[in-house]
């Protein structure tokens, strides 16, 4: 049975449409091209990436490689090779390894030696990789260097999540830029980001290490269309009704983020009674749920901001979207100079608490944007 399925990656089957999104990265990676894959943090890059595109790629090529590496948080080049290693370690695993696959394996490589182990606990080879100590430049160097060589014998795909956060990390663009330029022409490689305005500064100034590099995606938003027939097919398990204007609604409410719309569907789902018609009352209701269910993990996150922070947030909270928070009209409202207010909005955007749409700012969590209006 088909669920609303949130706070783990989805399965195909619980994927809202991304048909288009899709169709432009299998056919970027079956070109063997680079390419920058964005959207803001719940909208369904990673279930995308992970339960739909490799898969595809992994069929259609059974002996790829496929290296898988999450740069969330990385705080140093110690950890940006290290987060690689165990990426490779992984995809080499995947591979179900032979003592034979290994010596082949192990040949062709010059400054990474691969063990054969095995999990303790289910029995199942495992491979780990031993790197001599040296600097991080040389080993990260040294790692993409030899899924290179690993692409010319097996075939590769090097995807790389919440790449912007290397943007915190000194000299990481440029100790990249030489692991991403080593790797053999036709290798495709998909970097992935939830915070636009951090790529922006990786890939756009002429004079950045990674200026130009690639092509750009930007994840599409789910038409109302896709969703009503999405949230229809679900909702029939209880026999509950919802028109195209109850969808639009619960889009605009949540700002088409998916993992909230989930969220508050699965609530619909669970506490209406049979053959109820979902109006825009029974939204706000599960809205409201959803919030109160979070509410002591929405204080804690509170408490991790400053005072001039949770007074900003909740002003955002109550005007989202706001097209200009430098404005009078706003900066009266939250008691704040315009020099203050830069500062801290950085933070706050660095962070994802907070995003910039075409519409204005937003709380980055629509959920937690509820809260804030709820308890202020």
């Amino acid at each position: 049975m088909k669920k609303f399925v949130y706070d783990l990656i989805l399965e195909a089957e619980n994927i809202c449409n991304l048909t288009e999104d899709r169709d432009r990265l299998l056919d970027i990676v079956s070109r063997g091209e680079k390419v920058v894959f964005s959207g803001r943090r719940n909208t369904g890059k990673t279930s995308l990436i992970k339960s739909v595109v490799i898969p595809r790629v992994k069929k259609s090529h059974p002996g790829m490689v496929v290296v898988f590496a999450d740069f969330m948080g990385v705080a140093n080049s110690e950890e940006i090779v290290g987060r690689m290693k165990k990426a490779l370690e992984l995809a080499l695993t995947e591979k179900n390894p032979t003592k034979q696959f290994i010596q082949r394996l192990a040949a062709g490589l010059a400054y990474i030696r691969p063990v054969m182990g095995f999990d303790p606990v289910t029995g199942a080879p495992s491979v780990t990789l031993e790197m001599p100590a040296g600097r991080s430049n040389e080993n990260v160097d040294a790692i993409f260097k030899e899924i290179g060589k690993i692409h010319k014998k097996h075939g590769a795909l090097v995807v790389i999540d919440e790449f912007q956060d290397i943007s915190f990390v000194g000299n990481a663009e440029a100790l990249l830029r030489t692991g991403l330029q080593n790797l053999p022409a036709g290798l495709p490689i998909v970097l992935m980001g939830s915070k636009k305005h951090l790529l922006g500064r990786i890939f756009v100034p002429p004079d950045a290490p990674l200026a130009g590099w690639g092509r750009y995606v930007e994840i599409s938003r789910i038409s109302t269309q896709h969703y009503f027939e999405y949230i229809k097919e679900r909702f029939k398990s209880n026999n509950l009704l919802i028109d195209y204007g109850g969808v639009e609604f619960l889009q605009k409410a949540l700002q088409s983020i998916p993992e909230s719309i989930n969220i508050v569907c699965d609530k619909l789902l669970r506490s209406s009674g049979k053959g109820l018609h979902i109006k825009e009352q029974h939204i706000r209701h599960a809205i409201k749920n959803a919030v109160e269910e979070r509410n002591s993990l929405y204080q804690e996150r509170l408490s991790f901001f400053t005072g001039k922070e949770v007074v900003f947030l909740r002003a955002l909270g109550f005007d989202e979207p706001v097209k200009q928070p430098s404005g009078n009209r706003f900066l009266s409202k939250i008691k704040m100079s315009t020099g203050s207010l830069g500062p801290l909005m950085k933070r706050l955007e660095n962070q994802a608490v907070i995003y910039k749409t075409d519409e204005g700012y937003v709380v980055g969590d629509p959920l937690f944007g509820w809260f804030l209006r709820m308890s202020g």
